[in-house]
């Protein structure tokens, strides 16, 4: 049986047409974000409510959004993760202190998730966008299925108000209420599939229920290598990556510091390349001053 020998230096690829080009444009905010511990950690997790505690501007809603994308494009590599055409519940609730102004009034808005996640999305999936008076967001579904509806929610609210159907998955960012909260477990429970995630910045936030509820109730605990540094030099011990809790609830919390973000690492190689050229400069201005 012969071989086929390719070059590849021979190879010249045919440039993407307008609309190929426009198509793929719609995946640069999901193909920015670069994969992380945490996000895997998130991807491959099974448990019915999965906790994110993290340092500020880790970037942890861009990796919930972006794990989102995935559970409605069927990639999940959980198989009971991914909204398939076949669900009957076919509504995600997104939670947060405020309600997104509109889909053309996020200058100054609170909510963080809405502008998030619409840019993680293709704007093909789009069928209706929120307005100011019907916060829901309708997507095709991109596996041939019925429509999918976003529903974003103000955790401000009285808790009556968000009594209603069930939900195939919650997203709670930053503190709400406890009784807010146990209104989303019970939106999850009698689906049968539903799960939530919640979204912590411990430091601005601040914890409380959360600790009982949540942290202290885990079945298991994933620490970044980051978190684990910090966690023995803070509290003079050491510290497992994973912590298991046999017996606990179906929750899962996973840690990830502000330096975890790989951006951050970035901005502080360039600070530092920075103050090192200014303390050069200063020493020995010969050195730098025709640069």
């Amino acid at each position: 049986m012969s071989s086929v020998v390719f070059n590849i230096d021979e190879f010249t690829p045919s440039p993407l047409s307008e609309e190929d080009t426009l198509k793929l444009n719609e995946w640069e905010e999901y193909l920015l974000i670069r994969p992380t511990k945490l996000f895997h950690d998130l991807m491959h997790r099974p448990e019915n409510t999965i906790a994110l505690f993290t340092g500020n501007r880790f970037g942890k809603n861009s990796t919930i959004a972006k794990h989102y994308v995935q559970r409605i494009w069927g990639t999940h590599p959980i198989e009971a993760k991914n909204l398939r055409p076949h669900h009957k519940n076919r509504v995600l609730r997104f939670c947060a202190e405020t309600l997104p102004l509109g889909s053309d009034r996020d200058d100054g808005d609170k909510n963080t998730i809405y502008p998030i996640f619409k840019r993680m999305i293709p704007r093909s999936w789009i069928k209706k966008d929120i307005t100011i008076r019907d916060p829901f967001m309708v997507l095709y579904d991109p596996q041939g299925g019925k429509d999918v509806a976003v529903e974003f929610v103000s955790y401000n609210q009285e808790v009556k108000s968000q009594v209603g159907v069930d939900r195939f998955s919650i997203w709670i960012d930053e503190s709400c209420s406890k009784a807010f909260y146990e209104e989303q477990v019970g939106r999850t429970l009698t689906s049968g599939c539903g799960d939530i995630i919640i979204s912590l910045t411990p430091c601005t936030a601040g914890i409380t229920w959360q600790y009982d509820e949540i942290f202290e109730s885990a079945s298991v605990i994933i620490r970044t290598p980051e978190v684990q540094k910090r966690w023995n030099a803070r509290f003079g011990k050491n510290v497992p990556l994973i912590e298991n809790f046999p017996g606990n609830k179906d929750i899962a919390v996973l840690l990830a510091a502000s330096d975890d973000n790989p951006y951050m690492q970035d901005i502080v190689v360039r600070v530092n390349a920075s103050e090192e050229k200014l303390i050069l400069e200063s020493k020995h201005p010969h050195l730098t001053r025709f640069e």
